[in-house]
């Protein structure tokens, strides 16, 4: 049984991980285009790492803000900095949810914040980015005469957010016999529904999440709109806001550890439907890749024994979370 679960949890994704990179670099990949990566100097791979450090803050102080509001408790400044570039190291350690997995026993161990409180500011932080994303994205089509099927594809994420209100309606109108597990797990997501709903309206407190979450996103953007000069490429600014919106979806499914070739081909995908060059995606996101492994894992392993020092169950917490798959 726990021969399965190591499989199941470990080398099905490191082999599906394989799998994804010689698809990508059989069917996508040109080798001088795999070269743009090393062209980068020293100079120019140090400045990448400053939007990705950028980067990492914003997503920090957006979930101190939630965690503010949702449950009354404040992060201190060094875990909001340093959250976000831990939980991704996790994501790549433990496949599929590793990162999430992780945030989530170090917010219980050291803040006593459960689950479902975790949970429901994770997904409030995804609701904001797809329906900005929509936005954007319809934008940018009446600003570049994009197809009606293009347009079909943002207005589901401006319609995202009615999500959480419909699931809890559906909830309730599910008839299930009071006591059985069914009703137990029923009443646990719809507690769930209920503060994402609750957090939805909350005006003052949403337009707090948009703010960071533009910042975010503007500074992804610039990173990608950045590499993309360096390439020698000319492309629209909004585009890679639009993009960077989207790129939050891909925290739902962990296929790959750290969803490596995912958010390639996503990435790619993304550059396709809008008649942009395929690889030219493949290659940024790349770029961001390796400047994350460069220099985001060694910050993060820091970090990571920090908290393992401070807290003694988190080890214990994370592998047990993981081999009973919760």
């Amino acid at each position: 049984m726990i021969l399965k679960k190591i499989l199941k949890n470990f080398v099905l994704p490191v082999i599906l991980t394989v799998v994804v990179f010689l698809i990508l670099k059989k069917l996508f990949l040109k080798k001088e285009l795999i070269n743009y990566i090393g062209t980068l100097t020293l100079r120019e791979h140090l400045i990448s790492s400053i939007f990705m450090l950028i980067g990492f803050a914003f997503t920090g102080i957006q979930l101190r803000n939630v965690f503010s509001k949702s449950v009354s408790v404040k992060l201190s400044w060094f875990d909001t900095l340093t959250l976000p570039i831990t939980q991704n190291l996790w994501g790549y350690i433990i496949p599929f949810q590793g990162s999430f997995l992780y945030s989530t026993f170090f917010l219980k161990s050291k803040y006593k914040i459960n689950f479902k409180s975790s949970f429901s500011a994770y997904f409030i932080i995804i609701v904001a980015s797809l329906f900005l994303g929509g936005i954007t994205g319809i934008t940018y089509l009446l600003a570049n005469n994009g197809s009606f099927n293009q347009g079909i594809f943002f207005i589901f994420f401006i319609a995202f957010p009615g999500f959480p209100f419909f699931g809890k309606k559906c909830l309730i109108g599910l008839n299930l016999s009071n006591g059985s597990k069914l009703f137990k797990f029923q009443q646990y997501f719809l507690n769930i529904m209920e503060d994402i709903v609750m957090l939805l309206k909350n005006k003052k407190f949403l337009i707090n999440i948009f703010i960071i979450d533009i910042c975010y996103v503007v500074t992804y953007a610039s990173w990608s709109f950045w590499i993309s000069e360096v390439l020698g490429y000319d492309i629209p600014f909004i585009f890679f806001l639009s993009l960077g919106f989207l790129m939050k979806l891909h925290s739902f499914t962990k296929l790959t550890p750290g969803n490596v070739g995912v958010i390639q081909l996503l990435v790619g995908g993304y550059f396709s439907l809008f008649n942009l060059n395929f690889e030219l995606g493949v290659i940024i996101s790349l770029i961001q890749l390796v400047t994350t492994f460069l220099f985001g894992f060694p910050i993060a392993m820091i970090t990571t024994i920090k908290s393992f020092n401070n807290f003694k169950n988190l080890k214990s917490d994370v592998f047990t979370g993981l081999l009973k798959n919760e």
